[in-house]
């Protein structure tokens, strides 16, 4: 019974090397070895690899987590908005646990999006109110 071991080109195939992840704007293969590579460096090589497109995948579906949770967590600021009349960086890092750049980062894309409109705009003692009615449901993209 013979087996037959599969070739470096087809190791590049199903590792998406070759034929995926490496065409130019034309289509064309630019993937290659040094010419003085030896076969089993190349199996070497494929072997130590990473399948590219389910890295591909996995940053595809890591990228839609990250927009349902800010998606989500602008919206818990709203309702935080809505219930308390204004709010605050600290009231941000407090009520969703998340660090001081990240509360920043959610007050500055609702405040560009409209969402919250700044009372008071100067260093700690920034404060911000709603800048929607009651209900509204916030479509932020990370």
């Amino acid at each position: 019974m013979n087996i037959r071991v599969m070739t470096p080109t087809e190791w590049g195939r199903l590792q998406g090397f070759i034929g995926y992840a490496f065409l130019d704007e034309n289509g064309r293969e630019t993937f290659s070895f040094p010419e003085n590579t030896t076969r089993t460096q190349k199996y070497k090589q494929f072997g130590n690899s990473v399948t590219i497109p389910v890295i591909e995948e996995m940053a595809l579906f890591m990228l839609s987590c990250f927009k349902k949770m800010t998606k989500a967590q602008a919206n818990l600021l709203l309702e935080l908005a809505w219930s308390q009349d204004t709010i605050t960086r600290r009231d941000v890092i407090e009520s969703l646990r998340v660090s001081n750049n990240r509360a920043n980062y959610l007050l500055r894309k609702m405040k560009n999006a409209g969402f919250l409109i700044p009372i008071v705009t100067k260093g700690r003692g920034a404060k911000y109110k709603a800048g929607v009615t009651r209900g509204t449901k916030i479509n932020i993209e990370e």
